[in-house]
């Protein structure tokens, strides 16, 4: 069987996972209008804090 048949399986989910399609809406709300690291205490984590914790 050549390579571009074979069906390929990702086994590094350490790194990554597939996103459901309903997750990646809300985030994709969430990302246009706020930003930041949510354990960082500078100011541009407060607002996703706030969706965390909705």
């Amino acid at each position: 069987m050549s390579e571009s048949n074979r069906e390929r399986i990702y086994l590094d989910y350490n790194a990554s996972a597939p996103v459901g399609p309903a997750v990646a809406e809300v985030m994709r709300e969430h990302l246009e209008i706020a930003y930041g690291k949510p354990s960082s205490a500078l100011w541009a984590a407060e607002l996703i804090i706030r969706f965390l914790d909705r």
